[in-house]
């Protein structure tokens, strides 16, 4: 549970529900945890449904586009979120969209990381929103790709190679993304 679900508030909540609630587990966890059959997806992701279905357009817009950063690999920075949604002005975008995200459990910051974080399964509605909207998609991994190249290399510190790596991973996803839009499936 802990790995799928990373602690998100909703998952725990729903959890707890039905650890008290059920007549087959009136309050016993070990008896919850012995049966591993209980995932819960259909609940937790009807209850993510909901609150991304209550979010303002744009804010499904931001969470779609920051669905398209490895938030569990690279750092997802404000600069970042800024990079993808360039029609909205920066107190906007931190005011009006990113803190309603983090106040809905939708998007996380991590100070000691000083980074914002998507749980995965938030991700996942948030890449099903982007791929909606095939020009969406497009747009949203042509401004990732440019923000990464915009990021200049320290070589001093070691990140050229670090960064390299990026940039050749971003380079790979867009260019097969664009070639599943195509109907050009490499395989």
């Amino acid at each position: 549970m802990g790995d799928r679900y990373s602690g998100h508030p909703k998952a725990l909540q729903l959890f707890a529900a039905l650890i008290r609630d059920d007549t087959e587990f009136q309050g016993n966890v070990g008896m919850f945890l012995h049966q591993r059959d209980w995932l819960l997806i259909r609940d937790i992701e009807s209850a993510i449904d909901e609150m991304i279905a209550r979010l303002s357009d744009s804010e499904q817009t931001c969470l779609g586009r920051i669905s398209v950063y490895q938030t569990s690999e690279y750092p997802l920075s404000f600069a970042g979120i800024s990079a993808l949604l360039p029609e909205v002005s920066k107190y906007q975008l931190k005011e009006n969209i990113i803190q309603p995200l983090k106040r809905r459990q939708l998007l996380y910051y991590d100070r000691h990381l000083t980074s914002y974080h998507l749980h995965p399964l938030v991700r996942e509605k948030g890449e099903y929103l982007l791929n909606q909207n095939p020009e969406h998609f497009r747009t949203a991994h042509s401004q990732a790709y440019n923000y990464y190249i915009s990021i200049p290399l320290k070589p001093e510190n070691g990140a050229e190679c670090e960064i390299k790596l990026i940039y050749c991973t971003i380079i790979n996803n867009f260019v097969d993304t664009v070639l599943i839009c195509q109907g050009v499936a490499s395989k």
